[in-house]
């Protein structure tokens, strides 16, 4: 049996005017996301992620999915508009979004940001 409540927050989150050198690159995101989620204090159990490429080679979109002990996270990037859609739904009361959205910020560099929380239960 999870030792996870069937409580938890879902961030849902709009990172806007992100560092164009970091939002065009996947190994950096995922790097960004897994630290991130680490600070949260989740669990990574597995990820899937796909970099999608254009005819323009200084616009590579990104998107990930991380399967956590506690739920999930996800990101998908826009870099022709420097912006990232990232969620975090976590189980439980041991994780906090606030910690993963500092990194999240800190990260990608972004200038503004647009988020709500969702009381899951």
């Amino acid at each position: 049996m999870s030792n996870h409540q069937f409580y938890g927050k879902h961030l849902i989150a709009s990172y806007k005017g992100c560092c164009s050198k970091v939002i065009n690159d996947p190994e950096k995101i995922k790097k960004i996301m897994t630290l991130a989620i680490q600070i949260s204090g989740a669990t990574i159990l597995n990820d899937s992620d796909f970099t999608f490429t254009t005819d323009d080679p200084s616009v590579v979109g990104y998107t990930a999915v991380f399967l956590l002990s506690e739920s999930h996270a996800s990101i998908h990037t826009y870099p022709e508009y420097g912006c990232a859609f990232v969620d975090l739904f976590t189980c439980g009361t041991t994780c906090t979004w606030e910690e993963f959205h500092a990194a999240m910020i800190k990260g990608l560099r972004s200038e503004s940001q647009d988020f709500k929380i969702i009381q899951r239960s």
